[in-house]
């Protein structure tokens, strides 16, 4: 299946914009610290500078063949996502609920957004 549309993934950086690429991350969360490194996170910015888009992407080896395999996958990894998600909002200063994270499952050439929780 193709790459799927949300953060529509690319390996080209935003015109304007950034990206991070295997970022070490250190950080206090609820009182708990958390330490991660980030495959992939794309910044967008408005003309004058301002962040109007934030995308961590994550990538995935998992033999993901079949929607039973995805759907599996997805729950193993969410936590994850959603963690990073706080992470990056944390980082760029907007608020979680803009951070859009997606998994790119490499053997599959599939992406797909994870929700927020």
């Amino acid at each position: 299946a193709p790459i799927a549309p949300g953060c529509r993934y690319s390996k080209r950086r935003p015109p304007g914009g950034e990206v991070w690429r295997e970022r070490a991350f250190e950080i206090v969360l609820d009182g708990a610290w958390v330490t991660g490194v980030f495959d992939r996170v794309v910044i967008a910015r408005a003309p004058d500078g301002r962040i109007n888009g934030v995308c961590v992407y994550d990538f995935k080896t998992d033999r993901v063949e079949d929607e039973t395999q995805l759907a599996g996958s997805i729950g193993r990894h969410e936590t994850q996502l959603n963690i990073y998600r706080r992470v990056a909002a944390a980082m760029t200063g907007v608020p979680a609920e803009s951070v859009r994270c997606e998994l790119v499952f490499t053997f599959s050439q599939r992406s797909v957004p994870v929700p927020a929780r």
